[in-house]
């Protein structure tokens, strides 16, 4: 058969497959980046946002004259890191002229809880990744604009980031509340209960290795179930 003759195949459902990639399967089989994300405690924070539009004496919120508290969420999973191509600009406040080049693109999904604000703080470092390194060398980079995408019943929050202009212990001054995500309950939980919930893991690990021993020694094997 002649190749012009030959049947074309089309496939129109390329939008539906692209948004399944980016939002099932980033929460589902893509590999996560862990990082600690600071996000704006506006119930115990010291701010006028209803009769006054004004901010904070302190950039980005940060600082001795900030009333701002930040909740500090550990081992938060995100996704699709993307450095750019964005242009390089000059930008011109109080220190003087100054070159912003470095920014960045993040994304997470809506089911963790987490509501994004500007100002919002992220820190890339995680001592365990790198044990051979302790010394923190990774800048924190501060929440410049949000946006939710949403196709169906799947929804995810794009982040667009720049570094900060401050440092890590300026930021650990005004943290009110700590809580950590579990990969297991995809959830985020105070730092108590997580630490309850992965001594219960723990144990049920223990548990199911012991019970797997004893049964398979009189010839009973027991299946792991994920619940």
């Amino acid at each position: 058969m002649s190749q012009f003759l030959r049947p074309w195949i089309r496939n129109y459902n390329y939008i539906s497959d692209y948004y399944h990639n980016i939002y099932r399967l980033y929460t589902e089989a893509y590999v996560g980046y862990p990082v600690n994300y600071y996000t704006i405690d506006w119930g115990s924070s010291t701010v006028e946002h209803d009769k006054l539009e004004a901010g904070t004496y302190s950039k980005f919120g940060v600082g001795d004259l900030s009333g701002l508290k930040w909740n500090k969420i550990l081992l938060v999973p995100i996704y699709g890191l993307d450095s750019g191509n964005s242009p390089s600009r000059h930008n011109a406040d109080e220190k003087g002229m100054i070159l912003e080049t470095e920014k960045m693109n993040i994304s997470f999904p809506t089911t963790y809880g987490i509501k994004p604000y500007e100002w919002d703080i992220i820190h890339f470092h995680q001592s365990f990744m790198d044990p051979e390194n302790p010394i923190d060398t990774h800048p924190l980079y501060v929440v410049t604009n949000t946006n939710m995408a949403t196709f169906g019943t799947l929804s995810h929050w794009q982040l667009q980031l720049k570094t900060a202009p401050y440092k890590r212990h300026q930021v650990e001054k005004q943290v009110s509340n700590y809580y950590m995500f579990l990969e297991f309950t995809k959830r985020i939980h105070r730092v108590d209960t997580a630490s309850v919930l992965l001594r219960l893991e723990k144990k049920s690990e223990i548990l199911s290795d012991r019970m797997t021993d004893l049964f398979s020694k009189i010839g009973f094997h027991l299946q792991k179930k994920e619940v």
